[in-house]
């Protein structure tokens, strides 16, 4: 008999929040979700961990770097803007989920994400 697979997906949620606390019920909300789907599903095996990020930056805006300055230590971290123009847009989600195995638990999130009807990228 095969081994189940580990799988790791990310998602970035398309819905777009009208401020912080909003984002971060949504977010409490869905990590609540995934840990009652782990908890009822123990015995067959399902089982899943997931980072939830929330942010309001444009992603491909901004690069960090560290700045070599010559001390001794771990460098600064800088976040440098490719232009100077409002890098802000609304909030919004990213999560990456660790799942066993790997198809299963991330169809179980996208149907709990279809169901509030939400819009998702799956990369």
């Amino acid at each position: 008999m095969a081994n189940k697979k580990l799988g790791i997906s990310t998602f970035e949620l398309n819905m777009q929040f009208k401020d912080e606390n909003e984002a971060n019920k949504y977010a409490k909300r869905l990590k609540e979700y995934i840990r009652y789907i782990c908890e009822k599903k123990v015995e067959s095996g399902l089982y899943a961990q997931a980072t939830i990020c929330i942010s309001n930056i444009k992603g491909n805006s901004c690069f960090q770097y560290y700045e070599h300055n010559g001390k001794r230590g771990r460098p600064p971290k800088n976040k440098r803007f490719y232009n100077n123009d409002n890098q802000s847009i609304d909030w919004h989600m990213h999560i990456l989920l660790v799942s066993n195995p790997d198809y299963a638990f991330r169809e179980v999130i996208k149907n709990y994400i279809d169901k509030k009807k939400l819009v998702i990228k799956s990369y």
